[in-house]
């Protein structure tokens, strides 16, 4: 399955803005070397946001909670996407430090998404995932034969999953991105049974028993689960940021795009929110209504004014 950006531009152009990208985050940065893994960072206003990742640490990679005595609270764009070594690397895990992982932040280059990394662990602290920021590669493919014009698709890494919480910014992601997401809510559960014998007494003997407690451990079954998206708040935020805006049109246009090249029907009792006309599907019409709505309002409030 894949998304087309409605991108025309050369394959030394896009050669060129990948590259410009990652050195762009690379400008003014400090490094430092975490458990074998290379970073750079930025530390701004004594928080710090990590610009480029280099994995070492294979096959598990735990991102540092703190750099310099500052937390980790930002994951940039195209921070981890250049990496030819992270083919290596089967899971990584976001800190609890982590508030906002930027748009493409973990976007691969076709050249290494063969075995890229389909295993994210993200806590409850991410509040902010950005646009394509986990399970995607780039991939660009020639508008016709022989000719240097192609176009940038997005495609998804098959398999991957994300590990969370329930009701936090991960599962709204894998949600709204159709990835496998487990929830991590529930944990071994430790319980303490006493059990207990009466005293016996004779005239010559005392037979005690002592009271004994018995810890049984039994772990909770993790099991990948498919939930459903739960009606929000604002009817019409499709895109699940709590309000409504254009933004939430273009999403539905997105996905409505995407479902007809995959095949796969979006319907409104799985996508509630997108349901916006509340006519019972989800089809062009429900953008074409928040679009006009917003419209309207924005006329509204210009008359107030």
């Amino acid at each position: 399955m894949c998304k087309t950006r409605n991108i025309f531009i050369n394959l030394l152009a896009i050669s060129f803005i990948i590259v410009f990208a990652i050195f762009n985050n690379n400008v003014s940065a400090n490094l430092t070397i975490d458990d074998g893994n290379i970073y750079y960072y930025e530390i701004i206003n004594e928080e710090v946001k990590l610009t480029q990742c280099h994995f070492r640490s294979f096959p598990n990679v735990k991102i540092p909670e703190e750099i310099e005595g500052y937390p980790v609270t930002i994951i940039a764009s195209y921070a981890a996407g250049s990496d030819s070594m992270a083919e290596k690397v089967d899971n990584i895990i976001i800190p609890d430090s982590v508030v906002t992982i930027e748009e493409n932040a973990f976007l691969m280059d076709d050249i290494y998404a063969c075995d890229y990394i389909k295993d994210f662990t993200i806590p409850k602290s991410v509040q902010n995932i950005g646009q394509d920021a986990l399970g995607y590669y780039l991939k660009p493919e020639y508008s016709s034969c022989g000719s240097t014009e192609v176009y940038l698709k997005y495609y998804k890494i098959e398999g991957f999953v994300i590990r969370g919480y329930k009701g936090t910014a991960a599962e709204t992601y894998a949600l709204q991105n159709r990835f496998t997401f487990i929830a991590l809510d529930d944990e071994p559960v430790t319980t303490t049974t006493p059990v207990t014998t009466d005293i016996t007494t004779t005239e010559t003997t005392v037979v005690t028993t002592q009271t004994t407690a018995i810890s049984t451990t039994s772990a909770a079954e993790t099991t990948p689960i498919t939930t459903t998206v739960t009606t929000p708040e604002i009817k019409g935020d499709a895109n699940g940021d709590g309000k409504l805006a254009a933004s939430d049109a273009a999403f539905i246009a997105k996905e409505l795009a995407q479902s007809s090249i995959s095949g796969e029907k979006i319907t409104a009792e799985d996508y509630p929110a997108m349901d916006f006309n509340q006519d019972g599907k989800i089809t062009a019409k429900d953008a074409a209504d928040i679009a006009k709505y917003l419209a309207e309002q924005s006329i509204s409030d210009n008359k107030k004014v």
